[in-house]
């Protein structure tokens, strides 16, 4: 069974549609509850949701293109910009350091929950 998260990108079928078929809708999932799940969608679907339907989890494209762009830098070598110090890091090159400053941190806003919220980690 596919697991769903906060924030997934999915997409709405007919229950008897092929894997490949065009969706009905896509949306984000907005929140989950253990006999339900809430997503919001740009455009509602005005058709077809008469019968059984089914959501499917899809790529995120701005989170792909993200990451293939990172790793085309990464496969050059780049040695600038905030990376620079992480790379000879990823390849061994250097160990990595942790850092003993704490830093302060006040939310501009705090009314976020948990999924729209920021986690700090301290390095030990």
């Amino acid at each position: 069974m596919e697991r769903f998260g906060i924030h997934d990108v999915v997409v709405l079928k007919p229950n008897k549609a092929d894997v490949g078929s065009a969706p009905l809708g896509q949306g984000v999932v907005y929140r989950l509850k253990d006999s339900s799940i809430t997503v919001a969608f740009d455009d509602i679907p005005e058709e077809g949701l008469n019968s059984p339907l089914r959501l499917e989890k899809v790529a995120n494209e701005v989170t792909y293109r993200r990451m293939k762009d990172a790793l085309f830098q990464l496969s050059k070598g780049r040695q600038q910009g905030p990376a620079a110090d992480l790379i000879p890091v990823l390849f061994g090159e250097k160990q990595p350091m942790h850092s003993k400053i704490v830093v302060q941190f006040t939310p501009f806003n705090n009314n976020l929950d948990h999924s729209q919220g920021i986690s700090i980690y301290y390095g030990i």
